[in-house]
């Protein structure tokens, strides 16, 4: 039996993740950031990419149903360009999927893994299409699950890193290549950080 539900998927870019909302179901997809109380049926709330915070009274109405998918192994790399700052500060690389809370990527965690990355090749635009990649597969794996409520959230572990918007912008004007630059040079800052 199909079981009808409203997801409402706030995200630039939709176009991979409504395809895995509808295998299986009869999902109704929204993709605007219109205001959610305008979405009444509204039963569950995925947030990929999305640079707006949610706040009370919608996290108290969704409780446990709005989730994000996050380019990092959180608790690092918390915030803005989580994968600029693993290879800067050499951190961790993965990606996870958590439950959205009053705080910045700090909810509680219901899927995570590592990822590998680097190499001769490797820049900051690669890593993160590969993280991308691994994440949209995490979750076309594991959204059944999640949305019936059968993965356990674990409240995340340590103080890991949080980083804003601006933080990086010291960096980058020192990487002329932008986003094509090579991973091995924020390697190389890292080891003198």
């Amino acid at each position: 039996m199909v079981i009808p539900m409203d997801v409402l998927l706030l995200s630039p870019y939709p176009e991979t993740l409504i395809p895995i909302l509808r295998k299986g179901s009869d999902v109704r997809v929204t993709t605007t950031d219109a205001e959610i109380s305008s979405c009444p049926d509204t039963e569950f709330i995925v947030v990929y990419g999305y640079k707006h915070i949610l706040r009370d009274p919608i996290l108290s109405k969704f409780s446990g149903r709005v989730i994000n998918l996050h380019v990092s192994l959180l608790p690092w790399n918390r915030g803005y360009d989580p994968n600029f700052w693993s290879w800067l500060e050499n951190t961790p690389k993965g990606i996870s999927i958590h439950q959205v809370d009053s705080g910045i990527d700090t909810g509680p965690i219901l899927v995570q893994e590592s990822a590998v990355l680097g190499g001769d090749d490797e820049t900051l635009k690669t890593s993160y299409w590969k993280l991308r990649r691994q994440i949209e597969s995490l979750f076309a794996r594991k959204w059944p699950y999640i949305c019936n409520g059968d993965i356990e959230p674990q409240e995340q572990q340590g103080l890991g890193s949080f980083h804003l918007a601006k933080d990086r912008l010291p960096y980058f004007t020192e990487m002329p290549l932008g986003w094509d630059t090579p991973v091995r040079i924020l390697e190389e800052w890292s080891s003198k950080r």
